[in-house]
């Protein structure tokens, strides 16, 4: 006899909202002076960079920059790449790597999303490189609605007749911006 448990994580499409806190221990790539890190997310083809921290070194402070990512119906199935460079003129040096699923990470409400530390690593070998602080949270996607219930005390634009007034809903994202009118 053969005993079996499952367990699905359901995969959700939304937006992943990655918060930079800071590097540690970073394998030091300059031999002169400090290093400029910066961090590179990759999903597919879609990349998303942090400003580079000047002479940042091997313990940079990333002050909390967010990165944001869509994630379609199909990036869930990809690992993220999280790499961490060296600004340098002419080639970045690559400082350390990580793969990063994200299935996990759309269970977890985006109240509960907390600070984690991910290991990086040569790209070659399985070698240490440092560490990076970072948040990971998902945002599942979803519908808004909104209804216009009523409007009081209105001031009168029109010296003849009725007014005809509407509202003008907006809203602007990382990953989608909505307009829209209410009928007259």
């Amino acid at each position: 006899s053969v005993a079996v448990e499952c367990q699905v994580e359901p995969a959700q499409v939304g937006t992943c909202v990655f918060t930079l806190y800071e590097g540690r221990n970073l394998t030091d790539m300059d031999s002169v002076g400090k290093q400029d890190p910066y961090v590179r997310l990759q999903l597919g083809e879609d990349v998303r960079q942090s400003q580079t921290v000047q002479e940042g070194g091997t313990d940079p402070y990333f002050e909390e920059e967010e990165l944001v990512l869509w994630i379609d119906d199909k990036g869930w199935t990809e690992d993220l790449l999280v790499q961490v460079f060296d600004e340098d003129v002419g080639v970045d040096d690559l400082i350390g790597q990580s793969h990063v699923p994200l299935l996990p990470y759309m269970a977890v409400p985006p109240q509960h999303a907390k600070e984690q530390v991910f290991q990086l690593f040569n790209k070659v070998e399985a070698e240490s490189r440092g560490e990076l602080l970072m948040k990971l949270q998902f945002l599942p996607a979803g519908t808004l609605t909104i209804h216009c219930l009523t409007a009081k005390n209105l001031r009168s634009r029109d010296a003849l007749g009725r007014q005809d007034p509407y509202v003008v809903f907006s809203a602007a994202g990382e990953c989608h911006e909505l307009r829209a009118r209410t009928h007259v």
